[in-house]
């Protein structure tokens, strides 16, 4: 990342605008990371600080406002999006059946404890928008 450009479809995009951010993003994992293990959880599975870091720069220069997840685990990867779509003006919602208590009540994210297609049908229901989708876990055929 060092160019400050992310392979795009067909094109590169230039992230260089919001490279600056990617300490405090990293500062809020690196915090999130010491709550969940102090609780006693090994976020074994959790996806990657780097990759974390890529997902905050495509929300941010796509400036999404309405990123859902599916598959919170212990919410490495829905922190960081929250971080970048809080500085959108937007808001962050992941769904997982098993609640690992691994989120801060404090965070701004929107933690629902339901399969996707629960979680979608609430946010329909509620009539908001989904402009970013992050799949951390294999969706169910409702959901697709």
């Amino acid at each position: 990342m060092g160019s400050g450009a992310i392979f795009g479809t067909g094109a590169f995009v230039n992230a260089s605008a919001h490279l600056s951010e990617l300490s405090a993003a990293q500062a809020a994992w690196q915090r999130h990371v010491a709550f969940f293990t102090s609780k006693g959880l090994s976020g074994e599975s959790s996806t990657s600080l780097e990759d974390c870091l890529m997902l905050y720069l495509l929300i941010r220069h796509f400036d999404r406002r309405g990123v859902f997840e599916i598959g919170t685990n212990v919410g490495t990867t829905a922190v960081v999006m929250n971080e970048a779509v809080k500085r959108n003006g937007g808001t962050c919602t992941t769904c997982d059946p098993i609640d690992y208590g691994a989120l801060l009540a404090d965070s701004g994210l929107r933690f629902i404890n339901a399969r996707s297609d629960a979680a979608l049908s609430l946010i329909r229901a509620e009539a908001r928008t989904i402009d970013f989708a992050f799949f951390d876990w294999v969706p169910d055929w409702q959901t697709l």
